[in-house]
């Protein structure tokens, strides 16, 4: 195990803000750095949730110094922040600094929104997220930024909740992306159902704490039954079949069995970073050295780096290490366009979308 320290200047960008005012579809300069835009999207994916969950989402998309001004097409991050955290500028000033610094490669950055509470898993009840994500934001971002539009050229990380999505999506949608970055994720995800005391009756959701309500989703993603009040299924309820300790072992990130099966998957990914606090305070550092263990013993080598602070702090810095070890393994900025099927493939998803649904104009 690694422990890697960013750059001294990242450190002092922590907590920084840009002034800017957030439009619909608006673009602010942060000085000589990078410009950031905020687009909100029409999600038929997120449509049918019973939550109330707006379907108007907000991405909030960072590009690199000199974005503008060139014909290049750039490699993109995807990042999903942690439990009930609204899309922001959390990360832009350190990505000036270290790109500045060169200690970064130039890289689109897209931060989704999950305010609400949600994890980027498609559920009957809380939306389809995953669906949202894969079929709606990354053809969006390919329509309408010069981005290398191939799985070569995406990555996906996230915090926390945010970080076992990014873990599970690679796995059960290969061939999007080519690289997954973890800030302290919660891939205990669908393993300690014994420990976290299942809601009798989906009624409590309301008044679960944060954690609890993230395990619940987990469950209705896993395994739903809506005949059951809590909405799913657990492998120790009385009748459950095969087919729901199936579904539950499929998603603990944690067991060789699980990556075994996802063995295929795992090999088109070209770097899993980890990035764990140190021992002594409460965070998911276990959860993650068994997981990275598991994948070492199915032949798969993440790079694992202990961090300074807590499960939520120091997220600058730890964002700024991981987005390097990602970038690391994507295309540099590309100067031949025929070299990127952005173009085309953006074009394709557009032309999808609209026959979906002809009355209306195509999320802008």
């Amino acid at each position: 195990m690694n422990t890697l320290a960013a750059p001294p200047r990242i450190c002092r960008y922590l907590g920084v803000t840009l002034a800017c005012v957030m439009m619909t579809v608006g673009v602010c300069v942060a000085g000589a750095g990078g410009s950031t835009a905020v687009h909100r999207i029409e999600s038929h994916a997120v449509a049918g949730n019973r939550m109330g969950i707006s379907t108007l989402r907000t991405l909030f998309v960072y590009t690199p110094e000199g974005y503008a001004d060139s014909r290049r097409l750039y490699p993109v991050i995807y990042w999903i922040p942690g439990w009930e955290t609204p899309a922001s500028n959390e990360y832009v000033g350190a990505l000036d600094e270290a790109i500045a610094d060169e200690w970064l490669g130039p890289v689109i950055v897209v931060t989704i929104d999950v305010r609400e509470g949600v994890l980027m898993l498609n559920s009957p009840v809380f939306g389809n997220w995953a669906d949202f994500l894969v079929e709606e934001v990354v053809p969006f971002i390919d329509g309408e930024y010069r981005t290398i539009a191939s799985p070569k050229g995406r990555a996906l990380m996230g915090h926390s909740t945010g970080g076992y999505a990014a873990m599970l999506l690679p796995l059960l949608y290969p061939g999007v992306w080519s690289a997954v970055g973890l800030n302290d994720a919660s891939v205990w995800g669908a393993c300690n159902w014994r420990a976290l005391e299942p809601p009798a009756d989906f009624s409590e959701y309301p008044s679960l704490e944060g954690q609890k309500q993230a395990w619940t989703q987990i469950g209705i993603a896993t395994s739903p039954d809506m005949e059951l009040p809590r909405l799913f299924s657990l492998p120790f309820d009385p009748g459950a079949g095969p087919e729901v300790r199936a579904a539950w072992a499929s998603r603990c990130l944690t067991k060789v069995e699980t990556l075994r099966t996802y063995r295929d998957a795992l090999a088109q990914l070209s770097a899993i970073g980890i990035a764990v606090p140190v021992p002594g305070e409460w965070s998911n550092r276990s959860a993650n050295l068994s997981m990275a263990e598991a994948m070492r013993k199915v032949g798969f080598l993440p790079q694992v780096h202990t961090v300074q602070g807590t499960h939520g702090s120091h997220r600058g810095e730890r964002f700024i290490v991981l987005a390097r070890i990602v970038t690391y393994v994507m295309p540099e900025p590309l100067f031949d366009l025929s070299q990127s099927e952005a173009v085309a493939w953006g074009a394709m998803k557009r032309r999808q979308w609209r026959a979906a649904a002809p009355a209306a104009d195509p999320p802008r």
